[in-house]
């Protein structure tokens, strides 16, 4: 897997993104913190898992969402601009 920016390409590490990618392709509407559980087994560890999010993010092969049932209407009004916010959301669900 390969992506490419400013700095150039880059090669992502196999063994890091392919379980997280396989685990949202089985449930593609899920939290940042229920794809950290359903990856426990892995020997990703939780620095790596942080950094591939804001990379899937920052590429757009992940995007925030956000359950507008269970949001308030301020959390609704708000736009996440960064994958942190995301991320930080996500581990608190």
């Amino acid at each position: 897997m390969k992506i490419s920016g400013s700095a150039g390409e880059m090669v992502l590490k196999e063994e890091i993104y392919s379980p997280i990618i396989e685990a949202l392709n089985n449930a593609p509407l899920t939290s940042i913190g229920e794809l950290e559980a359903r990856l426990k087994n892995t020997d990703i560890d939780y620095r790596s898992f942080s950094q591939a999010i804001l990379i899937l993010l920052a590429k757009a092969v992940i995007r925030p969402a956000q359950d507008n049932e269970l949001a308030s209407a301020a959390e609704r009004s708000l736009i996440c601009s960064t994958g942190s916010c995301c991320l930080e959301r996500g581990r608190e669900a």
